[in-house]
Parts: structure tokens; C-alpha cells; sequence
């Protein structure tokens, strides 16, 4: 067995099991925007409503600034995150109404 600080052993296994930690999302920022599009109420009504529109996710992000000046999530993640997969989160908006 390895010796390994608390820290390093969280990160191991956070590592060894990040693709059913993050649902298979590519990295945290993308899974935090898509947990918040999908589970705070008022964000999901109006992000179903984007489920047809040829590009989901950056239609929605700017009619969010714009009407709603909601620019990141509660935890902090830009809805401009250059992390960001947007075509994993267009296929979420998608999903919405399926």
C-alpha cells in the first residue's frame, strides 16, 4: 500500500473515479453548469426553453447576461469558462425536453 498523505489519497481516488463523479462530463466546470441548468427550478424553466434553438447553451448564456445579468453559477463557474464543453451542454438543453 502506498504511503500517501490524506490529501494526495482524496485526489487518487477522486482521479481514479472522476467519470462517475463528473457523469461523464469532461471536467468539473462543465458538470457544475449543467448540475445548476438541470436542478435550480427557476434556471431550468428557462433553459428548457432553449432545447430547439440551432446553438442551445450560447444562446442561453447570453439572454441569461442580458436579461438576468446571471453570468456564473452559485459555486463560482463562469458561464464563459474557457474549460467549458459546449457541445456537452448543448446536448443537456437538448435532453430537456426529450
Amino acid at each position: 500500500m502506498e504511503n500517501l498523505s490524506e490529501s494526495e489519497l482524496i485526489n487518487k481516488i477522486v482521479d481514479e473515479h472522476r467519470n462517475d463523479l463528473l457523469r461523464g462530463y469532461k471536467n468539473w466546470e462543465t458538470f457544475n453548469v449543467a448540475v445548476w441548468l438541470g436542478n435550480d427550478y427557476p434556471l431550468y424553466r428557462v433553459a428548457s426553453g432553449y432545447s430547439k434553438y440551432p446553438t442551445p447553451y450560447l444562446s442561453l448564456r447570453a439572454d441569461l447576461k442580458e436579461s438576468f445579468k446571471f453570468t456564473d453559477t452559485r459555486d463560482g463557474v463562469s458561464l464563459w469558462d474557457r474549460k467549458l464543453d459546449i457541445k456537452a451542454l448543448d446536448e443537456c438543453l437538448k435532453e430537456m425536453n426529450e
